[in-house]
């Protein structure tokens, strides 16, 4: 099955990151009136002897499908239309010779902007940039992957990594492409070892080192920890190393500390918490004052190892300890953590409906039938996923379920 979906994803690729071109169009022949118009008040500075501002009419071509020429005509039709040309001390043409030559080169621009939009859009077609790809295969899949240092750098025009001119095609980057890809559909047909059901619950009181009491106070009455926002706090869950990267169902109960009555906010962050690791903020959330609540949250966690860590808001100045300090303050009772999503990989397995189809409106009811199905018709089944870009038609289709195991 996987061979047979990597094929499919390749084509879908493909078919993704082409490119689109335009149509030529034929050169519209230019009115003998116009032509008069221009050799009588145009041509004496702008031949091929004067040429001012750069500006050559007597060789210019009535091409308007040229994106270049048609910008020439385009500048000719504007310094006509706001009286700028002919120059005020020349001789001046009468409106109507003048809006002659406005309403042809109008038609002539319009004509030609049109069937360039029909043919190639207001936007020409491009592929998908690194980020784009990225929410692409979220979107299709369901699935979190982190694509992006996969992928080579994106270029830029002026500024813009949405730009046609930048998003070059070579071999080495579709390849690059072709491999997200794989990944894409490993993780989403759930490909490889399944790991076992992962729960973790952890005691906050049980998570503080002795070394970490400058910034810390444990409440023995509740088996709560009150945690400061100081460098030195041991916000960090360091008992928990991500087994598999992958989405995490988090449960915090928390309550304000010291707050006077008032909600307490905190941020929670995930990653590689050492020197030169990468972490990225999860979200802001906020407790009630005096009473503990449950804040609970999906965590995308993006390497094997990596941990979870809470920075409560308010400052603990470096002077004072968590004994003694009276400014506000996290009061943490436990956190539990549990695997809740496919893209880890751990205590999941995909299901199908009754009502499941292919794109050719076969059913199938159960993941060996559906293997079966794209093994026996690997064409049928590509044609699906080359109109689809990927293999949504597929996999889009196909239900994941977890366990409730909190």
């Amino acid at each position: 099955m996987k061979n047979v979906a990597h094929q499919c994803s390749r084509m879908g690729i493909l078919v993704a990151l082409a490119a689109g071109t335009s149509l030529p169009l034929a050169a519209a022949p230019m009115p003998s009136t116009t032509k008069a118009f221009l050799q009588k008040h145009c041509f004496e500075c702008h031949d091929a002897d004067t040429q001012k501002g750069k500006l050559r009419l007597d060789a210019l071509v009535p091409d308007f499908a040229a994106p270049a020429t048609a910008e020439q005509w385009a500048k000719v039709f504007f310094q006509l239309a706001h009286r700028e040309m002919p120059p005020a001390k020349k001789p001046q043409p009468t409106d109507k010779d003048r809006q002659t030559v406005l309403d042809w080169l109008g038609r002539e621009l319009r004509t030609a902007q049109s069937a360039r939009h029909s043919a190639e859009g207001r936007v020409a077609l491009r592929r998908f940039n690194r980020v784009e790809y990225q929410n692409t295969i979220r979107d299709l899949f369901g699935v979190q992957v982190n694509v992006l240092e996969l992928l080579p750098e994106d270029g830029q025009s002026h500024g813009f990594d949405k730009v046609d001119a930048a998003l070059t095609l070579s071999p080495v980057r579709v390849e690059k492409y072709l491999e997200a890809a794989d990944l894409a559909l490993d993780t989403a047909l759930g490909v490889g070892p399944q790991p076992k059901f992962l729960k973790e619950h952890y005691v906050a009181t049980n998570t503080v080192a002795s070394w970490d009491s400058k910034s810390v106070r444990c409440l023995d009455d509740n088996d709560s920890v009150v945690l400061f926002n100081s460098g030195y706090s041991p916000t960090e869950l360091r008992k928990f190393p991500a087994p598999a990267p992958g989405a995490y169902r988090v449960r915090v109960s928390a309550s304000g500390f010291q707050t006077s009555g008032q909600p307490q906010a905190f941020r929670l962050y995930a990653g590689n918490f050492q020197v030169g690791g990468k972490t990225k903020l999860i979200g802001h959330f906020d407790v009630p004052a005096d009473k503990p609540a449950v804040v609970e949250l999906t965590a995308q966690i993006e390497g094997r190892g990596d941990t979870l860590k809470i920075f409560p808001y308010g400052s603990i100045p470096w002077q004072n300890t968590g004994a003694t300090y009276t400014g506000l303050g996290l009061a943490v009772q436990w956190i539990k953590l549990v695997v809740n999503t496919k893209d880890a990989r751990v205590a999941i397995g995909p299901t199908v409906d009754a009502a499941d189809t292919l794109a050719d409106g076969r059913a199938f009811h159960d993941l060996a039938e559906l293997k079966k199905l794209l093994l026996a018709n690997p064409e049928t089944i590509a044609r699906g996923l080359a109109e689809k870009l990927l293999i949504h038609e597929i996999v889009a289709s196909t239900r994941f379920q977890t366990k409730s195991i909190m």
